[in-house]
């Protein structure tokens, strides 16, 4: 594991040297700057991939740089909505793996304005041999509590790192953060990942945020498949737009269906014929709670919100 840990530091000190080379400044998210920053020297943080984070304006570049380098895109080939995105898109090259960036995860403000307020924070750090920019001590403690709440419960690793956060930081820190988060129109999913574990939900109290609540962060937690769907088709306009895009949900590309069911879909044309079916299948047993839920989270926002 820390072979591994070293690697993803030489991976992403490459990275990095290869976009200020072109003239494309990032900041290194994670990995070593966490495992630094809330882990002691005898405790091990795993991480599998490298998280950098570019400007909007950059964005294209950062992309052709990592082709040059023989990474590709690893959904390019699937071709469906929802999965491309600013907050987090995969590279891949054989074992090595980066996610580019050019937002956070529950950032409302624009992307160029989260990178002109992130960047401002930046700070030196040594990983992989070389000096790289990372977010300053309250960016990082608002990404952590921003980052717990996109994975979920279920992400031990994630919510460790909450915890540790919540325990070692002190409050001023915290006040800096969330006085960020507010700029950047993230204090609701930055409460609601705070309110994860019991330390913070005593500190997303003493910041004032015990009624901030954010949809898309309720529905993160929740954990019940199609409630999100839910919430981004709400957010769909027009009719014909909402229908190419259920029509996509139901029957995705045969390369979606291959990466969403490989076991089935991947055994020829009758095992993909299988998939489509059980997909049908899965959006009928799942639908009715999966509104229930997006329902609950929407009137628990509106009531945080009066």
């Amino acid at each position: 594991m820390v072979a591994h840990g070293l690697k993803i530091d030489g991976l992403a000190a490459a990275v990095s040297e290869a976009f200020e080379a072109e003239g494309v400044p990032c900041i290194l998210l994670k990995g070593r700057v966490l495992a630094d920053w809330l882990y002691n020297a005898d405790e091990v943080r795993t991480y599998g991939d490298a998280d950098l984070m570019v400007s909007p304006f950059n964005w294209t570049r950062a992309q052709a740089i990592l082709e040059s380098m023989g990474f590709e895109g690893e959904l390019d080939h699937l071709g469906h909505p929802r999965m491309e995105s600013f907050t987090s898109y995969p590279f891949v090259r054989g074992d090595d793996h980066v996610d580019l960036h050019c937002t956070l995860w529950g950032v409302g403000a624009s992307p160029q304005r989260a990178w002109e307020e992130l960047w401002a924070t930046t700070e030196p750090k040594q990983v992989g041999g070389r000096t790289v920019s990372v977010l300053g001590p309250a960016a990082r403690a608002m990404h952590v509590a921003l980052h717990a709440v996109q994975h979920g419960v279920l992400d031990t690793k994630m919510t460790a790192d909450l915890e540790r956060a919540v325990d070692r930081l002190p409050l001023g820190l915290w006040e800096q953060a969330a006085a960020l988060a507010l700029r950047l129109d993230a204090a609701a999913a930055f409460a609601t990942g705070l309110r994860m574990v019991p330390a913070g939900r005593t500190l997303s109290s003493r910041l004032g945020l015990d009624g901030v609540r954010s949809v898309r962060a309720e529905l993160c937690l929740s954990g019940v498949p199609l409630a999100q769907g839910f919430e981004h088709l709400a957010g769909t306009t027009g009719l014909q737009t909402r229908a190419r895009l259920l029509a996509r949900e139901l029957v995705p590309k045969p390369a979606f269906m291959r990466w969403w069911c490989p076991r089935v879909a991947q055994r020829g044309a009758l095992g993909l014929g299988a998939a489509y079916l059980w997909r049908i299948i899965f959006f009928a047993r799942h639908a009715l709670p999966g509104y229930v839920a997006w329902r609950r989270a929407r009137r628990s926002s509106a009531a945080g919100a009066r």
